[in-house]
């Protein structure tokens, strides 16, 4: 009997405590997004490091030319693939493929990195 009264507290409790999370929520300040960049001129540069990633790369370059921002360039890093990559790759001006002079991703983001142009500098995986 005595167990069932705890559990029955502990419950009330944890109810209590959500109801109020969810008071605070309601009445948090709503906050717009905003990046800063009121027009495309900084150049962004996407910078991906891919291994045996064929399937996903073509699902990516289509998702990235859905984005409204535009000026960007995509740095694609190959990490040693053993795959038929290049033939998922966009012939685009604003692609660039770049092959790995050591293994590793880290170091594959890094030449990357490195060989961005852009203003604002991101990284992602292949199959984002």
């Amino acid at each position: 009997m005595v167990i069932h009264i705890i559990s029955y507290i502990i419950a009330m409790l944890y109810i209590c405590y959500i109801f109020r999370l969810w008071r605070a929520w309601k009445k948090a300040e709503r906050f717009s997004f905003q990046t800063g960049l009121s027009s495309q001129k900084e150049l962004v540069s996407i910078v991906v490091a891919f291994r045996n990633e064929e399937q996903h790369l073509a699902k990516l370059q289509n998702a990235l030319a859905k984005q409204t921002y535009k000026n960007y360039e995509l740095i694609l890093v190959n990490d040693h693939s053993t795959d038929d990559f290049k033939s998922k790759i966009s012939q685009e001006r604003r692609i660039r493929l770049l092959n790995a002079t050591e293994n590793g991703k880290k170091r594959a983001l890094l030449e990357g990195v490195n060989a961005a142009k852009g203003d604002i500098v991101l990284c992602t995986d292949a199959d984002c």
